[in-house]
C-alpha cells in the first residue's frame, strides 16, 4: 500500500518499514502526497526552502497549518479525528513511531514524521529534540539528500522554535552535525548561514570554529538550493564569530571573501563586512590591507562614501600615534555605536600598545622598561603604569608576538624602570619534527589546491557557456566597441563559471540592497556588537 492511499498512521509506518533502499525516491513522492493539516497549508509536512534568509518567513508560515488548527499533539492518534496531521500521532497500539523506526534504516520516513511533529501546535520538545539529535547523527545521508528540501525544513523548524521559545541554542548542535554529515566537503549550502545565525543568537561561538576552519570551494545551485545572499551572510557572520573568538587572520579572510564577492551592485551586508574587515585587519596585521584587485569598482565607490570613519581610524592606527587614534575613535564614535562596532573599536585601541612595542623591536636591541613606557605614552615615574607595561611585555613574550628577556638592573634591582628588556630573533631553529610536519602539511595543501584549480579550469573550458563567451570575446573586435562590452555585468557573474560552479547564481538571486533577511543587530544576520563586552573585551562563550 502506498502512503498516499494510507488512512492511518499504522499503514504509513508499515509502508516505511517495508520500503527497500532502492525505492526511497518513490517513498518520498508518496509522503509528499499525504493529506495536509486542515488549514490547507501546502507545507505542513513537506515544507520547501526558498532561501536560508527567509527563515523568519518560511519557518512560521510552514508551521501555521498546525498552529492555526486544533491539531493533534504528539501524544494523540492522528486517526482520532482531532484534525492534526496524520504523521503527528501514535500507532493504534499506543506505540510511538519514533521508537519503532530506526534512523539509520528508515531515515526519510522518520524525517517526515519529525517535521510533522515539530510543526504541530504544541510540540513536545523534551521528546523530539533528542530524537532530532539521534536522526542527524545516525541517518543515512544518501537517503536524506534525496529529500534535501525536507532537511532544510527540519532545520527551519528548529530555528523557528528556538527563536519562539528563546532557546536559539537548540539548533546549534544538530546543525553542526548536519554540516559534517549532510553536506559535501567544500560546498556551501543554505544550512551554513542558518547555523551561524543560531550561533550568534545563542552565543555558542566555539561551536562554529570547526565549521569555519573548512574552506568553501564550491557554490552550486544544482547540488544544493542556495542564493547569493547565503554566500554573503555565511562569510560575514563567520568572520564576525571568528573575530569574537580572537582568530583575527581567519576572520579577515572570511570578511574579505564577502566584501570582494562579484556583482554589479553593492549589498549592505558587504558594506557592514568591510567596516568589520578594516577593524579586524588592524588587530591581525596592524594596518589595513588593500582589497583584492577583483573587487568591483562599485564597491570601492560605496565604501569611500559610507565607511569614512573606519578608513580614518585605520589611517590613524597605521601611524601608531595614540593621540591621532584617540581623535579618530572619538570622531567616529557615533558611527561605530550605530553599526554595533564600538566594542571592536575599543579592542583596536587597546591593541595599539602592543603594536608600538612590536615596532620598537625593529629598531632597538635593548631598552629599559622606563624607555619602553615613554615610547608607548606612559609616564616612567608612574609605578602602576610601569607595572601595566611590564605585564603587557610579558604577555607578548608568552604569545610569541615578540622575543625578548627581562633582566633587573644590577645597580638598582628594585627600580622597575631600570629593568632591561633585550630583544632577540625567533629562537626556533625550524629543525623540529613539529616544524617539518607543518611544512609538509602546507606543501600537501598547496598541491591539493593546485590539482583542484586545474580540474576546475578544465571543467570551465569544456563548458558550453565558456565556449559561447570565448567566441563572443573573440568576435568583439570585429563587431565594434559596443559588442566588446557585451557579456559583462551580472549575467556574466552569475553564469556558473569559476567559484560559483556549474549551477551558479542567476540574475534573480542577486539582492544588491541586502536588506531582506539581514539585521544589523546582534540577534539576526548582523553579528553586531553583542559579542564584545562593555569595555570592548571578548565575551566568554555561553556554551
Amino acid at each position: 500500500m502506498a502512503p498516499a492511499a494510507a488512512t492511518t498512521l499504522d499503514d504509513v509506518v508499515s509502508v516505511i518499514l517495508g520500503t527497500p533502499p532502492d525505492q526511497v525516491p518513490q517513498l518520498i513522492a508518496a509522503l509528499k502526497k499525504l493529506d495536509k493539516a486542515p488549514s490547507g497549508s501546502s507545507t505542513a509536512a513537506g515544507g520547501s526552502r526558498s532561501s536560508a534568509n527567509d527563515t523568519d518567513k518560511d519557518g512560521p508560515s510552514a508551521s501555521t497549518s498546525a498552529d492555526g488548527a486544533d491539531g493533534a499533539t504528539a501524544g494523540e492518534s492522528a486517526a482520532s479525528g482531532s484534525g492534526g496531521h496524520i504523521l503527528e500521532g501514535r500507532l493504534q497500539g499506543g506505540q510511538d513511531p519514533l521508537q519503532v523506526l530506526d534512523p539509520a534504516l528508515h531515515s526519510v520516513g522518520l524525517l517526515y514524521i519529525l517535521t510533522a511533529r515539530l510543526a504541530a501546535s504544541r510540540p513536545d520538545l523534551e521528546v523530539l529534540l533528542p530524537r532530532v539529535q539521534a536522526w542527524v547523527e545516525r541517518a543515512d545521508m544518501d537517503q536524506a539528500r534525496l529529500a534535501s528540501e525536507q532537511v532544510f525544513y527540519l532545520v527551519q523548524l528548529l530555528c523557528h522554535i528556538g527563536e519562539a521559545t528563546n532557546q536559539p541554542g537548540i539548533a546549534v548542535h544538530p546543525l553542526a552535525v548536519l554540516l559534517t554529515r549532510f553536506t559535501y566537503p567544500g560546498y556551501l549550502t543554505a544550512l551554513h548561514p542558518l547555523f551561524l545565525r543560531s550561533v550568534m543568537q545563542s552565543g555558542m561561538y566555539r561551536a562554529a570554529r570547526e565549521v569555519l576552519m573548512r574552506d568553501i570551494t564550491e557554490v552550486d545551485k544544482q547540488v544544493y538550493s542556495i542564493k547569493y545572499q547565503d554566500h554573503l551572510l555565511y562569510h560575514y557572520l563567520g568572520g564576525t564569530i571568528l573575530a569574537l573568538l580572537g582568530d583575527y587572520p581567519r576572520a579577515a579572510e572570511l570578511l574579505e571573501i564577502c566584501v570582494s564577492a562579484p556583482g554589479s551592485g553593492v549589498s549592505l551586508i558587504q558594506l557592514d563586512a568591510f567596516k568589520k574587515l578594516l577593524l579586524v585587519q588592524l588587530l591581525a596585521f596592524g594596518k589595513a590591507q588593500p582589497l583584492p584587485k577583483y573587487t568591483t569598482s562599485a564597491f570601492g565607490t560605496a565604501a569611500k562614501a559610507l565607511c569614512a570613519p573606519y578608513a580614518e581610524l585605520a589611517s590613524a592606527f597605521a601611524t601608531l600615534d595614540r593621540g591621532r587614534v584617540a581623535v579618530a575613535a572619538e570622531k567616529g564614535r557615533d558611527a561605530f555605536e550605530k553599526d554595533h562596532n564600538a566594542g571592536l573599536v575599543y579592542t583596536v585601541e587597546r591593541s595599539l600598545r602592543a603594536r608600538q612595542v612590536m615596532k620598537l623591536t625593529e629598531t632597538f636591541i635593548t631598552l629599559s622598561l622606563g624607555e619602553i613606557a615613554a615610547h608607548v605614552g606612559v609616564d616612567p615615574a608612574d609605578e602602576a603604569g610601569l607595572r601595566e607595561v611590564e605585564r603587557a611585555v610579558r604577555d607578548m613574550i608568552a604569545a610569541r608576538q615578540i622575543f625578548a628577556t627581562l633582566s633587573p638592573s644590577p645597580t638598582s634591582p628594585s627600580a622597575l624602570a631600570a629593568t632591561t628588556v633585550s630583544f632577540t630573533d625567533d629562537p626556533e631553529p625550524f629543525l623540529s619534527a613539529e616544524t617539518a610536519q607543518r611544512v609538509t602539511r602546507a606543501i600537501e595543501g598547496a598541491q591539493a589546491l593546485e590539482r583542484q584549480w586545474a580540474a576546475e579550469a578544465d571543467r570551465i573550458e569544456e563548458s558550453r557557456e565558456f565556449a559561447t563567451k570565448a567566441w563572443s570575446a573573440a568576435a568583439a573586435p570585429l563587431a565594434g566597441p559596443a559588442s566588446a562590452a557585451a557579456g559583462g555585468g551580472a549575467s556574466g557573474l552569475g553564469g556558473g563559471s569559476g567559484f560559483f560552479g556549474g549551477g551558479g547564481f542567476d540574475g534573480d538571486d542577486f539582492d544588491f540592497a541586502g536588506g531582506r533577511g539581514f539585521a544589523g543587530g546582534a540577534g539576526g544576520g548582523g553579528g553586531g556588537d553583542a559579542g564584545w563586552g562593555g569595555e570592548g573585551g571578548m565575551v566568554e562563550d555561553s556554551e
